[in-house]
């Protein structure tokens, strides 16, 4: 039973990481990134050279960081599963639950954030041409990207945490 409670814990507590640190990046990083310095004018090359720099830093950050802590977090909740003994079908159900939430960021990221980052790719390699390449398929800015790049990435937060709360449905009863 210690290695069911220890396993569905860090489970829990990989879940929380994970949506901790996105709630921070959606709604800290993202916004003070959009914040215009006084003075500046909108669609400023230099302006929007940092801010696509910026993105791309938190990219590679949470490229790293976040996958890992959901695949940490599936493993945790399988390993809970396979030392669950004698336990209810109702919590086994739960717990494969658990298991499952953390590992849809995956399917998530492709549907909705994977063109904005492909975009955002793109724009940070034109950008640093002297004349930035036109794009024929840019319709927003670069601002209005990375501002959809949050409100996506804040619902991806919330995914593995589902996750979580499954677990901690398994711990209470």
């Amino acid at each position: 039973m210690g290695a069911f409670i220890i396993a569905n814990i860090s489970g829990i507590a990989f879940t929380i990481s994970f949506l901790s640190q996105n709630l921070t990046l959606s709604l800290i990083a993202i916004p003070a990134m959009l914040y215009q310095r006084p003075g500046a004018v909108t669609g400023d090359k230099e302006q929007t050279l940092v801010l696509v720099h910026q993105w791309h830093k938190i990219y590679d950050r949470g490229h790293i960081m976040g996958p890992g802590a959901a695949l940490m977090a599936t493993l945790s909740f399988i390993y809970a599963l396979q030392s669950t003994g004698n336990s209810s079908e109702a919590h086994r159900t739960l717990l494969i639950t658990a298991a499952g939430f953390p590992v849809l960021i995956f399917p998530y990221t492709h549907v909705f954030l994977h063109r904005i980052n492909q975009e955002l790719f793109w724009r940070a390699g034109a950008l640093k041409q002297s004349p930035p390449e036109p794009n024929p398929s840019e319709k927003l800015g670069t601002a209005e990207l990375v501002r959809q790049w949050g409100y996506y990435n804040l619902g991806r937060a919330f995914i593995p945490a589902l996750g979580g709360l499954c677990a901690a449905i398994v711990l209470c009863t």
